[in-house]
């Protein structure tokens, strides 16, 4: 069902290792990831909303898992291999399992 949605969802285990992607993801990132060698996002470069460039393990995606929470309203650039860029609000999301204990995260571009 993700694989058929138009936006780009992403998912990471607990260690923020890139666990699925849908189709939308490489064509918004245009790139194609590597399940479980990627890291925290599906991006080639990141930028803050300033310009400044934005390491990878400081994403709004590895925030979330670092700090277990849900983050809201962070604007960002990615920049994809050709040197185009887009703008995106990501909407990472940590999922627990029934004892409150974080599993994975899960995001929409």
């Amino acid at each position: 069902m993700i694989d058929a949605l138009p936006a780009a969802i992403y998912t990471t285990d607990a260690q923020g290792r890139l666990t699925h992607f849908n189709p939308a993801c490489v064509e918004f990132s245009g790139r194609t990831p590597e399940v479980g060698n990627d890291q925290w996002c599906v991006s080639w470069k990141l930028y803050h909303a300033d310009g400044t460039r934005m390491p990878h393990d400081e994403c709004p995606m590895a925030i979330a898992l670092k700090e277990g929470r849900i983050l809201r309203g962070v604007e960002a650039i990615i920049e994809r291999p050709d040197g185009t860029r887009r703008w995106f609000t990501p909407y990472p999301t940590p999922l627990r399992d029934s004892k409150v204990r974080l599993l994975a995260v899960s995001t929409c571009l």
